[in-house]
């Protein structure tokens, strides 16, 4: 089963500072409204950057697993599978680029902007 991430900040919830439990969950239900009426929620703004992260690469391997069918610029079905795990996993990296040393860091960067490139060839065939 694959693991999702969840956008609720846990690390605001600590035991010896319960109150922040409620306030952040008043915050979580306004951002659920938020996501649920226009898509994102205003949180997400302020680092849009890593709210692409976090889904981007589960929607790219669902996308996978569920495709029915492949691009005409790809032979089978098995290259457009492995081109969208393979765009997912270099995607992935980039989300996991913070708080590294700085030459890891910029490393899994040109990773993750390799993987996007490549799905940026084949933006308009995401639709499969």
């Amino acid at each position: 089963m694959k693991k999702r991430r969840i956008f609720m900040r846990t690390d605001l919830y600590t035991w010896r500072e319960p109150y922040k439990k409620i306030r952040c969950f008043f915050q979580e239900i306004k951002w659920a409204y938020q996501r649920a009426m226009y898509g994102y929620a205003y949180c997400d703004v302020w680092g849009i950057d890593n709210y692409l992260l976090a889904w981007l690469p589960s929607a790219l391997e669902d996308l996978a697993e569920k495709s029915r069918g492949h691009p005409g610029t790809f032979d089978d079905m098995e290259e457009w599978q492995v081109f969208l795990y393979d765009t997912a996993a270099r995607i992935n990296l980039g989300y996991h680029a913070d708080y590294q040393p700085r030459e890891v860091e910029l490393s899994l960067r040109k990773h993750c902007e390799d993987g996007l490139e490549s799905m940026l060839t084949h933006f308009w065939e995401l639709w499969w």
